[in-house]
């Protein structure tokens, strides 16, 4: 499982690759990305936060970019489910999960 710290109020970068047995998933057909916990403390929606999310035009196969910093959830640890939504997988399909830690400096 991927770990990274959010650190509240900076532009820190988080890459992420999506993968399936090892191997890079082309998400260009990609309709929306989804960054979800159980609690819903983090529920992000490409579609809806559109300032969090790249995922076309990166330089890599299955890249998608983060940019969690400007959001308001609170300082804990949040695991969250990574999802990609596209006209195959219309209700989304799940590429892992993502240790998130909040931290407001």
């Amino acid at each position: 499982m991927l770990k990274e710290k959010v650190w509240t109020g900076y532009d820190n970068v988080i890459d992420v690759i999506c993968k399936i047995s090892g191997s890079a998933v082309d998400i260009s057909g990609a309709t929306k990305i989804l960054l979800k916990d159980e609690s819903d403390a983090v529920d992000l929606d490409s579609s809806v936060d559109t300032d969090v999310f790249t995922f076309s035009g990166l330089t890599y196969t299955g890249q998608i970019q983060m940019v969690l910093g400007g959001e308001s959830i609170a300082d804990g640890v949040y695991i969250c489910r990574l999802i990609v939504v596209d006209s195959t997988y219309t209700n989304g399909r799940v590429f892992g999960e993502i240790e998130l830690e909040f931290i407001t400096p």
